[in-house]
């Protein structure tokens, strides 16, 4: 809920906090704001791993996102610019999240309700879209 707040109201805090030259990132912050909360997420998965004290499939998670970001972030910048950086960012933590999830679940099974935290989840990514297409800008 947190990070929907920070997204909705990203400009307006930017606006408090940065000269003007920064008022045209709200759009990037009410992305990446997301991407904290995946990463947050990606502990909750790999509760499963540090059971079963077998971290290397969060290892290899975390190692390829960070390869598929590497190797899209040029030509996502060249095409899409820093939008189009922070979404790569968003959707390669989505990856690493899920498949965190995936790799815990296989050692070590929790029933976690999915069907909930995806509709969540969707539901303030989507508040957020809303938002950002409604604002007023300054």
């Amino acid at each position: 809920m947190l990070a929907s707040f920070i997204g909705i109201f990203s400009n307006e805090i930017l606006m408090l906090m940065t000269t003007t030259a920064y008022l045209e990132a709200h759009y990037v912050t009410g992305i990446l704001v997301f991407n904290s909360v995946l990463t947050g997420m990606n502990f909750i998965a790999a509760l499963g791993l540090n059971i079963n004290k077998n971290m290397k499939p969060y290892s290899a998670a975390i190692f390829k996102g960070a390869l598929i970001n590497l190797i899209l972030y040029y030509p996502v910048i060249l095409f899409w610019g820093k939008e189009g950086s922070a979404v790569l960012t968003l959707l390669s933590s989505l990856v690493v999240c899920v498949w965190i999830f995936y790799a815990a679940n296989k050692v070590y099974p929790i029933k976690y309700r999915y069907v909930d935290c995806i509709l969540v989840f969707t539901l303030f990514i989507t508040g957020v879209g809303v938002a950002k297409i409604f604002s007023f800008n300054y």
